[in-house]
């Protein structure tokens, strides 16, 4: 299922690949460098075709273009579409708005959305089986900012304690910089919010 984590951009962003079907790729969140993403999909033998953006974050979102560009289809929430800067990244219009508790059937794969606001108005997480994507709400020992433009730092400790935090503790949490972790270490260990 996870083909390959890639670590690219100035801020050393986390991109990975997935797919359940060994043929078509899922993407969350393509970072700058498409060049060196579509080296990992040929080595991969794969097609990217969804590109799933946990927020609109220039440095989570630097490929997103060129991908769609080739055929891929972009989704993201539509209260992150204000984050899309085109001065930092290239300007792109996502192809489909993601919803809270719905579950995506893409690439072989079940992927449910939990909207999780806080580091900005539309943060979202993606769970795969027991594989959490968290972008930048829930890292191994800290939490996303929630100084930038629709931050809220209540937000994203309700949306940790009451969306995260209820999800098994055996959950690997894959977060958008950094090292995996699980639920069960950040509900009890994590710096600034705990179960």
């Amino acid at each position: 299922m996870l083909k390959e984590k890639l670590v690219l951009g100035y801020i050393n962003n986390n991109t990975y690949i997935l797919s359940g079907n060994n043929k078509d790729a899922v993407i969350i969140d393509p970072a700058r460098n498409a060049p060196k993403i579509l080296s990992a999909l040929n080595s991969l033998g794969l097609t990217a075709k969804y590109l799933l953006l946990t927020h609109g974050h220039f440095d989570h979102v630097g490929a997103v273009k060129d991908l769609q560009d080739m055929g891929a289809k972009a989704y993201l929430h539509k209260e992150d579409l204000q984050q899309i800067d085109p001065s930092r990244c290239k300007e792109f219009v996502p192809d489909n708005f993601l919803n809270d508790g719905e579950t995506l059937d893409l690439a072989g794969l079940k992927i449910k959305v939990i909207h999780t606001p806080g580091h900005t108005s539309g943060s979202v997480c993606f769970l795969i089986d027991n594989m959490l994507f968290s972008g930048d709400t829930l890292f191994s020992g800290d939490i996303g900012r929630t100084d930038f433009p629709t931050g809220n730092q209540a937000q994203i400790v309700k949306s940790i304690k009451e969306k995260l935090y209820t999800l098994p503790d055996d959950t690997i949490v894959y977060p958008g910089h950094e090292e995996e972790t699980t639920i069960g270490k950040e509900a009890i260990s994590n710096y600034c919010v705990r179960r």
